[in-house]
């Protein structure tokens, strides 16, 4: 089987969206049978490292990988088209020759995967995967551009998409109820959670951090400064413990910080918490993973998740960790003394100060992740993936 990885563009600014496409290019990889071929231009140092791991991983040369201009404009036609149908209540999908289907054609390709939500414009069978609608949930979170922009985009993905790949059964929900798809064509695969990033360090790697200039104590939140990954309430359960309790907490955030860490500054100097928060940004892996190893715990405070890397990864690195009581996280975490609601800062400052100060709880912390660890690494995805493979390439060979 030849598979076209579609990640032309993803990069460390992706977030979990690129440890997701890593994690699962890795299991993929792992049948040799497969012979994969992956476009992408951003030159991601993650994504070149398992291209070269892999004997049938391969690299589609950036000049071949780029779009041309004709494509473009055709491409930019078909767009304009289909609007102009949806404008007038007609859905039609109208077919031309694009990049993808140029690459599919030089390589052979059976189905193009994209691991996130893009469209790879190809007649090929497309899996892709959805990670959240989380406009859906949240949509004070989201301008009524932002949430029409979304919701058009996904109506096409899912329209286009011959199987969609998600984490979690309340996603599969989430698609069925609002986007009309149906149990058939929405597959639920949670990625083994093997060989990840911090898979290549060990405790002789820890770096010297005196230059990132924060405490030798902290907790840490590794998560872009999205406003639903809920840091402004981290923030203000560190205020309410000082002012409350007199407990000093110190928090590290890494991570890309977007428009909204503008707002949290504002937060952390209102509440005079500058000693005690820093936002250091995204950092080379040594780095986090040093942080990782070095952070009394991690907390992770979210509003909504499909899937928490952090927490997965605090988890599997038996780093003590506590979460939102939201989607998947209490299913990750399996116990529920180690939740909190994200959107109270008194239960949320309580299971703080327990997870720094009361050694039993985080004993008991870290004996319940050495439980879930089992449950994560093993998921069973490498079998669900071929049948879901099978099941695209065969959707092909039927309407041939």
């Amino acid at each position: 089987m030849r598979i076209l990885y579609y990640v032309p563009e993803i990069t460390h600014r992706s977030g979990g969206m690129l440890q997701y496409s890593c994690a699962l290019l890795k299991i993929l990889a792992q049948d040799t049978s497969r012979q994969i071929y992956v476009l992408h231009n951003s030159n991601d140092s993650e994504i070149l490292l398992i291209i070269g791991l892999f004997d049938n991983v391969h690299h589609v040369p950036t000049k071949k990988g780029k779009e041309r201009w004709y494509e473009k404009i055709a491409r930019y036609g078909q767009r304009t088209c289909e609007e102009y149908y949806l404008s007038k209540g007609i859905t039609k999908h109208l077919t031309i020759l694009t990049s993808v289907d140029r690459l599919c054609d030089t390589y052979c390709i059976d189905v193009v995967y994209c691991p996130y939500q893009g469209i790879p414009h190809t007649v090929r069978p497309v899996i892709t995967t959805l990670h959240d609608v989380q406009e859906l949930h949240f949509p004070e979170m989201f301008s009524p551009m932002q949430r029409l922009e979304r919701a058009k985009y996904y109506k096409s993905l899912t329209e286009v998409s011959t199987l969609i790949m998600v984490s979690y059964e309340h996603v599969k929900l989430d698609l069925i109820k609002y986007f009309n798809c149906t149990a058939e064509n929405v597959c639920v695969c949670l990625l083994e959670m093997k060989n990840l990033w911090f898979s290549k360090f060990s405790p002789n790697d820890l770096v010297d951090l005196t230059n990132y200039n924060i405490h030798e104590s902290f907790i840490l939140y590794p998560a872009a400064t999205w406003r639903h990954k809920n840091h402004i309430n981290l923030i203000r359960s560190l205020a309410y413990l000082r002012d409350t309790e007199g407990v000093h907490i110190n928090a590290v955030f890494t991570g890309n910080q977007t428009e909204y860490s503008t707002e949290l500054l504002k937060e952390v100097g209102h509440l005079d918490l500058g000693q005690q928060v820093s936002f250091l940004g995204i950092v080379p892996e040594n780095v986090l993973y040093t942080l990782y190893n070095n952070a009394v715990a991690v907390v992770v405070p979210t509003l909504y998740e499909a899937g928490s890397f952090p927490l997965m990864e605090s988890i599997l690195m038996k780093i003590p960790v506590i979460c939102s009581a939201v989607t998947s996280l209490p299913e990750t975490i399996g116990d529920e003394r180690f939740l909190f609601n994200p959107k109270d800062i008194r239960e949320m400052s309580e299971k703080i100060r327990s997870i720094c100060q009361d050694e039993k709880y985080r004993e008991d912390n870290i004996s319940n992740s050495t439980i879930q660890s089992d449950r994560l690494i093993n998921t069973s995805a490498q079998d669900i993936l071929k049948k879901a493979l099978m099941i695209a390439v065969g959707s092909m060979k039927i309407v041939k």
